[in-house]
């Protein structure tokens, strides 16, 4: 008698353990986050800055990425530029005399009118409501855009 009352009592406190954990099972969080980059002169053009954040579940399935990821993607299109020339990017608010765009964050290259750079995780640049994107050419403000 006491074997069968144990079987039982043991499948339901099995059941009562696993329920807290299948509860846990939620997808991950992304959150992008796009603002419009403005012509500041003729040589600017239009263009965009991107950051996409992934954040996985409490218990991710074996099949998704394991870590949450950072992408910080910036393009511009229409630049009167010629091919090859560079165009950096600047990020924040500016911090000091030597950094009066912010923080520089990378750099692309002009190839017929485009450029495009892509930073991901660790090295992508923290980003916040307010948080202002500056392209600059030859120490010239090209496209600047704020999220």
């Amino acid at each position: 008698m006491k074997t069968l009352l144990k079987i039982p009592l043991l499948a339901i406190v099995s059941l009562a353990l696993l329920a807290p954990a299948i509860a846990q099972d939620t997808p991950g969080l992304t959150i992008t986050w796009t603002t419009a980059l403005a012509a500041t002169n003729p040589n600017g053009g239009d263009g965009i800055a991107q950051l996409i954040t992934y954040t996985p579940g409490l218990r991710p399935s074996p099949s998704a990425r394991p870590k949450g990821y950072t992408k910080f993607i910036v393009q511009c299109e229409y630049v009167s530029l010629p091919s090859l020339t560079p165009i950096d990017v600047y990020v924040g608010p500016p911090t000091s005399p030597k950094e009066p765009y912010g923080k520089f964050v990378g750099r692309m290259q002009v190839v017929n009118g485009n450029g495009s750079l892509l930073i991901t995780s660790p090295r992508a640049p923290f980003v916040t409501k307010g948080t202002t994107v500056w392209v600059m050419a030859h120490d010239t403000m090209i496209m600047k855009g704020q999220f």
